[in-house]
């Protein structure tokens, strides 16, 4: 079984790779940086919220 704190670890280094890549591939579309960190941070948000509500609701 893995460690809490290293399922914790590899969470966060996946989120911030997934915020990174959808900030990159929105800029290079748009060349909008604004509209890149709008669209990076609210797809984050939704994604966690979903992930806990799929934990929450025993989907996950």
């Amino acid at each position: 079984m893995e460690h809490p704190k290293r399922s914790l670890a590899k969470t966060v280094t996946w989120r911030v790779i997934a915020f990174v890549v959808t900030i990159v591939a929105v800029y290079i579309y748009s060349k909008d940086i604004k509209e890149s960190l709008v669209v990076g941070i609210s797809a984050n948000v939704v994604k966690i919220f979903c992930i806990m509500h799929m934990n929450e609701s025993g989907t996950g």
